[in-house]
């Protein structure tokens, strides 16, 4: 247990530490704050000013509607396979995925969309209009660098 506490201090004074080097600039702190990709104001707030809301499934406590979910695994193991599976639902609106057809974006850091994507996509039966990723040749997205295209 001590081992642990010690090893959380570490972490923390880190922490501290980086915030101390590299504090929020002007820039930063007039920059709008985030929350589900639409602006939401130009200042900071204490948390304990904000009411706690339940998250927005799109599949139950596995993929949070509206946000950024991210498939993380070793390289072959089918996260592209399952990505594509996920994204066919819920462009058609199946019942499990809330029934009404969703727009998706996908970005892979392993897989070329011509090459990839689009077949698997296509032949997970996908409503191809409601699937969206990078162009061809376009190096895989960065966050939170990119993050402002997905608005």
């Amino acid at each position: 247990m001590a081992a642990c506490a010690a090893r959380l201090a570490v972490v923390d004074d880190e922490i501290r530490l980086q915030i101390h080097r590299y504090p929020l600039t002007r820039y930063l702190q007039r920059q709008w704050v985030s929350v589900g990709f639409r602006q939401v104001g130009n200042s900071i707030v204490p948390i304990a000013s904000l009411d706690p809301k339940a998250p927005r499934w799109l599949w139950d406590e596995y993929l949070l509607r509206g946000g950024i979910n991210l498939i993380v695994g070793a390289k072959g193991v089918g996260k592209t396979s399952l990505v594509c599976w996920l994204a066919a639902r819920a462009s058609l609106g199946v019942e499990r995925f809330g029934g009404t057809p969703l727009r998706v974006f996908i970005d892979t850091q392993e897989d070329d969309p011509e090459v990839v994507l689009r077949p698997r996509i296509e032949a997970a039966g996908a409503d191809l209009s409601m699937i969206e990723t990078r162009r061809p040749g376009e190096p895989p997205w960065k966050f939170p660098r990119d993050v402002d295209a997905l608005t």
